[in-house]
């Protein structure tokens, strides 16, 4: 794949991103997660509506070395991250099938959408030669609406805590009124 000057083969691409949000469930848990996801969307979105003003406000200021593909990249980066930043509500690091379909679905949908960022030639071969980046590019609605559907599940179904089992069980003196 060839994003402006920078070139990567890819189904390395792929299994990198699709390893590192895999690496991100497990390790940062569910919480982390679905912060970098909706980072992720927030990101895309920028590039969607920013990234060739950006380019033309570069070209004024005299950067016309820069590519759009590399431009769109720096700003899903910048976005991305920035968003990503800051404290999260976590459950110590746990990690369930719900983190890892969120995991796959975001990976899935920020392959889906790059790939879109390669000129058209680079970008036909691409599909051409590689089965799992055309299978993400020809689905990436059905993915971004998937992604988006599966936040708003996994935040409004609250995961069922092991201490609210114990509460709800238990009586004693914590249940009790005083006369």
């Amino acid at each position: 794949m060839q994003f402006g000057s920078l070139s990567i083969d890819a189904n390395l691409y792929v299994f990198a991103i699709i390893g590192g949000f895999f690496l991100m469930a497990f390790l940062f848990g569910e919480g982390r997660l679905k912060r970098i996801a909706a980072a992720v969307l927030v990101g895309l979105f920028a590039v969607d509506q920013l990234s060739e003003l950006v380019v033309t406000q570069l070209d004024k200021l005299g950067l016309k070395t820069l590519e759009l593909a590399t431009v769109q990249l720096a700003l899903l980066a910048v976005v991305a991250i920035t968003l990503s930043l800051g404290k999260t509500v976590s459950v110590g690091g746990r990690f369930g099938l719900r983190s890892f379909i969120l995991a796959f679905l975001t990976s899935a949908t920020l392959i889906a959408y790059t790939q879109s960022y390669l000129k058209p030639e680079v970008g036909s071969k691409v599909l051409e030669n590689y089965n799992l980046v055309a299978l993400a590019a020809n689905n990436r609605l059905y993915l971004l609406a998937a992604t988006i559907t599966w936040l708003i599940i996994i935040t409004v179904w609250k995961r069922k805590i092991k201490d609210d089992d114990d509460a709800k069980g238990k009586k004693g003196k914590k249940g009790k009124k005083k006369k």
